[in-house]
């Protein structure tokens, strides 16, 4: 599922990395599912010549935090040329985010993880009847 959080773009079309996030991991925070950690890369230039990777491990500070989203601070264009951001942000609750990207086009995609059906849950054949 596509998250397209409700930032708006300035005069030249671009998003603020941050705000786009923090928007979206409110909005998740507000349904139950906190941040867990983040392996974002960044590439800057297009080229791969300019590259940050921007981290935040499972157990971390606030200030750890406040950290993460000030890397993220800048204004990128989602909508044209390569690929600028890159990674996964898990989330609790078997939830995680990950970048879709389509033809210099970019965005977050929510992850959950799926219903194990009933009929998985039943005992191996091997196991039926010994109880």
């Amino acid at each position: 599922m596509n998250i397209w959080h409700n930032v708006t773009k300035d005069s030249m079309g671009r998003l603020n990395a941050k705000e786009e996030l923090q928007g979206i991991i409110d909005q998740l925070s507000a349904k139950g599912h906190k941040l867990v950690c983040a392996d974002i890369t960044v590439d800057h230039d297009g080229w791969e010549q300019e590259v940050d990777h921007i981290h935040l491990k499972v157990v971390h500070t606030l200030q750890e935090t406040i950290d993460f989203y000030k890397r993220l601070n800048f204004k990128y264009n989602p909508g044209y040329g390569t690929q600028m951001i890159s990674g996964t942000v898990w989330l609790t609750n078997g939830v995680w985010l990950t970048r879709g990207e389509y033809d210099g086009s970019e965005w977050w995609e929510i992850h959950r993880e799926p219903m194990i059906p009933d009929y998985l849950r039943t005992k191996p054949y091997y196991e039926q009847g010994e109880e």
